[in-house]
């Protein structure tokens, strides 16, 4: 009966089990079993044309207050710059590979075949010189001889058509090879994508500019806001001036003029009835209640910043998001072209090594 290993035994296997895994040196992604002695994912991906891993760098998404789209934009040129297309693979020398060299029986064959054609011929010239009468029948006996020993193929002409092959399949590999890599430059795609991240960062800027000119805007228009508003509790029924009563009164209001906060020589000026003096008694009060005015800057700034920094917000999110997703899609396009590359690179190897063997191999003839 088979007993169940204990856990003691469990975590030794386990741990003998993680001293035998290798790093492949190609991918960095790839582990294996050292003993298999070469990676079997690179093996596999070449074969499907298929990638089993990619890395993704996750990115931090962007908050309203730390979004630095500066920063960003760098991290996206970074990401973009793996993109850019790499060098194509070059075929290898000559001198890096070795020449198959011709089995004995192939060249051998050759040089009976040239013996007997060389033979054929000379007993066919002296025939026709020794017996001129038959020439024309030495002629066609020689023609029938020569054609039954050139016209069957040596074991060096079967060698020599086999290396053709050869060399024609992986010169048809390496082109395939070639376009693919043309293929993997090609991306349209991503330069509308860049068109339009850069189009997002141009809206943050002028965004991030139009929101500094707000906040210099925004001291100004709220002392303006508080000095009317403490001019709007004066109202002009409790105006003292002489020969200012009821009449006066109700001509201002009825033209809009009910507190210190409507007292303007231009809006004065359109009311009938108005003297000079009139006006100049009244923006003379105006002025001396503003002169009470206290402007209270830290509250009301602080709640009306409050106010502009929450509107602001909401318009930096989306260009935020968009340039931050933005990165994230370029840095996984960028593992996955990163790793397309390798792969392509790691058949190209092979196929170069090839071609470089069968013209090699052809040289010798």
């Amino acid at each position: 009966m088979i007993q169940r290993p204990t856990a003691r035994r469990w975590v030794a296997a386990l741990e003998n089990l993680s001293r035998e895994i290798r790093t492949c040196s190609a991918a960095g992604l790839h582990r294996y079993y050292g003993r298999l002695g070469a990676c079997p994912w690179c093996e596999l991906e070449i074969r499907e044309q298929l990638i089993f891993f990619v890395r993704v760098t996750p990115v931090e998404p962007a908050s309203s207050g730390g979004f630095d789209v500066s920063e960003v934009w760098q991290r996206i040129l970074a990401a973009r710059a793996t993109l850019q297309p790499p060098a194509p693979p070059g075929l290898l020398s000559a001198s890096a590979v070795t020449p198959e060299p011709l089995p004995r029986r192939a060249w051998i064959s050759g040089i009976v075949k040239q013996a007997m054609s060389v033979g054929i011929l000379g007993s066919v010239v002296l025939l026709i010189i020794l017996r001129p009468v038959a020439a024309v029948l030495w002629s066609v006996v020689g023609y029938w001889a020569w054609w039954a020993v050139a016209g069957r193929p040596s074991a060096l002409d079967v060698e020599r058509n086999r290396r053709k092959v050869a060399l024609t399949v992986a010169e048809d590999k390496w082109c395939a090879l070639q376009r693919k890599w043309s293929d993997l430059e090609a991306d349209a795609h991503l330069e509308r994508f860049m068109e339009r991240l850069g189009a997002a960062r141009a809206q943050y800027e002028a965004l991030s500019a139009e929101h500094v000119a707000a906040r210099h805007k925004l001291v100004a228009t709220v002392r303006e806001r508080q000095l009317l508003r403490f001019l709007s509790r004066f109202h002009v029924e409790d105006v003292t001036i002489a020969n200012f009563g009821p009449a006066q009164v109700a001509a201002l209001v009825s033209f809009g003029v009910e507190t210190a906060a409507e007292v303007e020589r231009g809006r004065l000026e359109k009311i009938r009835g108005s003297s000079a003096l009139l006006i100049d008694q009244l923006l003379a009060w105006r002025w001396g209640l503003e002169g009470l005015f206290k402007f209270d800057a830290r509250d009301a700034v602080a709640a009306d910043q409050k106010a502009l920094e929450h509107w602001y917000a909401q318009r930096y999110r989306p260009l935020a998001a968009m340039l931050t997703e933005g990165l994230e899609e370029l840095r996984r396009k960028a593992a996955l072209h990163e790793h397309r590359r390798h792969v392509l690179l790691v058949s190209a190897r092979v196929a170069a090594t090839a071609l470089a063997q069968a013209r090699a191999d052809m040289d010798v003839f």
